[in-house]
């Protein structure tokens, strides 16, 4: 299998790349091993366990107003991202407040497949009316899990952040998933030639 040489070789690459990187200050990681996944945040931004959530948030810099603030959900008892994303859309977009203005397929560093979905919702009462972007990104998981990472920035922030957002959510790296044992022995045992009780 052609993979079998990346699933190898890609973690033990992005481990010292971020070794390095930690080790002279450019880089925090985000590493989840309840999620079995790894991000790579802008520098400066903050992660935070925040009651309630099951995995960190993240949020830009805490000086700048425009700055995104990102939540992490992990989301069951769905077959796969396309339904999942769909009926996340179709629910959204039931509030006129909502317009959607992207929906795209990506891929991680690392292969994940995912799919993007940004939202402009104009009359926000929670940002005193001033419009702002939600943008979904709903990427596959270890065998049988989804993630949706969820990103809200301002309108003046968009287009300095949105870019960012994009980058980061690359550089999504699952857990290398252990291999199976192999199965037992269906063979019978043979006998040395001698004598046997």
């Amino acid at each position: 299998m052609p993979l079998r040489f990346r699933q190898v070789v890609a973690p033990v690459v992005v481990w010292l790349c971020l070794s390095f990187a930690a080790a002279h200050g450019a880089v925090t990681l985000y590493d989840s091993p309840e999620g079995g996944f790894t991000l790579i945040p802008p520098t400066g931004w903050m992660i935070k366990q925040e009651a309630g959530e099951t995995y960190p948030t993240l949020s830009g810099p805490a000086d700048d107003l425009r700055a995104p603030y990102i939540v992490i959900k992990e989301v069951k008892g769905e077959k796969d991202i396309y339904s999942l994303g769909d009926a996340t859309m179709k629910e959204m977009l039931k509030d006129p407040r909502y317009q959607m203005s992207v929906r795209d397929a990506f891929q991680t560093s690392d292969q994940a497949f995912g799919l993007k979905y940004v939202l402009t919702v104009s009359a926000p009462s929670s940002t005193g009316g001033a419009p702002y972007r939600q943008i979904y990104y709903f990427v596959d998981g270890p065998p049988g899990r989804i993630f949706a990472i969820l990103a809200t920035v301002p309108e003046t922030g968009w287009k300095l952040y949105g870019p960012v957002i994009d980058t980061m959510v690359k550089t999504y790296h699952l857990y290398p998933i252990p291999s199976p044992p192999p199965p037992p022995s269906s063979s019978t045992p043979t006998l040395a030639p001698g004598k046997h009780n």
